[in-house]
């Protein structure tokens, strides 16, 4: 359209320079009669009217596709176009535009939101599985995949295929058909054996069931910590019935008259302050260990010198090392030093040294050596007694664990020892270990970090 307009323009110009020049040279009757200037006249009347049809078209051409994109066909009916018909299109595109705006922030919006739930499904730690109508898998998350090894290509496929539990699946049937929920609680295999409470809910649109959301609540640290309390509650009973037992059977005997011989008063007597003192050291161990497994329990790490902390626990077993025949063996070149809570680490050091002495025969011997690995000091207390089978290494420290329990009561045990020692030395961040052989003795590690 700007070179139509500029032909037009220069053929005006050319037809203005003519009239000036003619007025100027002579009279306009005397030009009108000049037949080259009316000539050009003519050519450029007819230049400048080729011109503004040629330009008129452009923008009716323009105009067009102005209309075709904001005005709906409804105003073909007019046959023209008018003022008000513009002013109309430019509503409507307005209209349009702030519509196509309102929809893009929605759209935003919604996306937004979309990215915001799928965040929170993948955080969420209860594996979630929601099914269609027709029982096939809609939607999982990361921890249900975790949980059953599967991934995002179980998309369509049967619920019973991913979660292989009769229980869950008749759940999951019972809350389509009939819109009501339940609960059930399983137990799965593979890798690690785990308990799962699982809750099934119906998805409601209007009144018709269309699909359920099972969620899946692993509680098998819950069932392992219900079964240490009853097993606790029960060993606890058992090891408190037996000195009670004895206590209460020798002095009724004493009290219907046994108190006449003294020879048997004496032993009476000694039996039952050596139950006593059974029970005794019992409550200690249990004071002991409920205060380590307790929230509040807190270590206070500061610099020890090991060789001083190992003396000090040498100290505690040397009378009863020496009355029964134990051979005590310590050495120890140079100084080192270790960050740790130096009483709670020599309680520790000092059951396993106590240990090692009740189950060492006579003349045999206990021995105390120190290895050092990068950062970590290893204490390594060995000795010559009977040895622990291989079945049991693992459960040595659990607490009232034992692997002779007639044995282990007539040398005074409570079964809490190492379940102590186990606890004061996870709370340093350090590691226990243990070896051992039967018949040929057994050799416990404890790590200290070095300084």
């Amino acid at each position: 359209m700007r070179w139509w307009f500029v032909g037009v323009q220069a053929s005006l110009n050319l037809l203005l320079v003519w009239l000036v020049v003619s007025l100027l040279g002579g009279s306009l009757a005397s030009s009108l009669t000049d037949p080259f200037l009316l000539l050009f006249l003519l050519f450029s009347v007819l230049l400048s009217a080729w011109c503004a049809s040629r330009l008129g078209r452009e923008w009716v051409r323009e105009i067009n596709r102005e209309f075709r994109t904001y005005v709906a066909p409804a105003f073909e009916d007019e046959g023209r176009l008018d003022e008000r018909a513009f002013k109309r299109a430019d509503e409507l595109r307005k209209t349009l535009q702030t519509t196509a705006d309102k929809y893009h922030r929605r759209i935003g919006h919604l996306s937004t939101e979309k990215s915001r739930l799928e965040v929170i499904l993948e955080s969420i730690t209860e594996g979630i599985l929601v099914t269609g109508q027709d029982g096939r898998v809609q939607l999982i998350n990361r921890a249900l995949g975790h949980l059953f090894s599967v991934g995002e290509d179980v998309y369509g496929r049967p619920a019973a295929e991913i979660v292989r539990q009769a229980a869950v699946q008749g759940a999951i049937d019972d809350c389509l058909e009939n819109g009501v929920e339940s609960e059930v609680e399983v137990e799965i295999g593979g890798g690690v054996a785990r308990s799962l409470d699982v809750h099934v809910a119906p998805i409601f649109n209007g009144e018709q069931c269309v699909g359920a959301v099972t969620v899946f609540y692993d509680i098998t640290r819950l069932r392992q910590l219900e079964r240490m309390r009853r097993d606790f509650v029960a060993n606890v009973s058992h090891e408190l019935r037996t000195p009670l037992t004895s206590i209460k059977g020798y002095a009724e005997t004493l009290s219907d008259g046994a108190l006449d011989d003294r020879t048997a008063a004496t032993r009476f007597i000694g039996i039952i302050s050596t139950n006593a003192d059974r029970l005794n050291l019992l409550l200690d161990d249990l004071l002991d260990l409920s205060r380590l497994e307790s929230e509040q329990f807190r270590i206070e790490k500061r610099v020890c010198d090991l060789r001083r902390l190992i003396d000090s626990s040498l100290t505690t077993v040397r009378a009863p090392a020496e009355s029964k025949g134990v051979a005590l063996q310590f050495s120890m070149e140079g100084e080192h030093s270790v960050l740790c809570d130096a009483q709670h680490m020599e309680n520790a050091l000092t059951n396993l040294l106590d240990n090692a002495v009740k189950y060492t025969p006579e003349g045999g011997r206990v021995e105390v050596g120190l290895r050092l690995k990068g950062k970590r000091a290893w204490i390594e207390i060995s000795d010559t007694g009977i040895g622990i089978p291989a079945a049991d290494l693992d459960r040595i420290f659990e607490r009232f664990y034992r692997v002779d329990k007639g044995r282990s009561r007539a040398m005074g045990g409570t079964g809490l020892g190492l379940a102590i020692v186990r606890h004061v030395v996870e709370a340093h961040g350090e590691q226990v270990s243990v070896q051992s052989e039967v018949g040929r003795g057994t050799t416990f590690g404890v790590s200290f970090t070095r300084i």
